[in-house]
């Protein structure tokens, strides 16, 4: 491809500028975006914004669902740096 994300498959949530970002400043390589999107948008849907709440509570919260249900340490990390992107 040539740098630019293609969203076919991020049609609920539209990251296509997220990922074009990473992308583009090359803070992920092309083939991983998809991943990325994928949890940012499972972090935006099951952390709604709280106003009592900063980003990095939101995140704290977001991790350790993640790690409760599973998720595999290195996934963990991918999704922390996605949501910190």
């Amino acid at each position: 491809m040539d740098g630019v994300y293609n969203s076919r498959n991020d049609n609920d949530l539209d990251l296509t500028g997220f990922a074009n970002y990473l992308v583009q400043r090359s803070l992920v390589p092309e083939v991983n975006a998809r991943f990325y999107v994928q949890w940012v948008r499972k972090f935006m849907e099951s952390v709604p914004a709280n106003p009592s709440l900063g980003l990095s509570d939101r995140l704290t919260l977001f991790l350790d669902t993640c790690g409760k249900s599973g998720v595999q340490d290195w996934q963990i990390k991918q999704a922390e740096r996605a949501v910190e992107a």
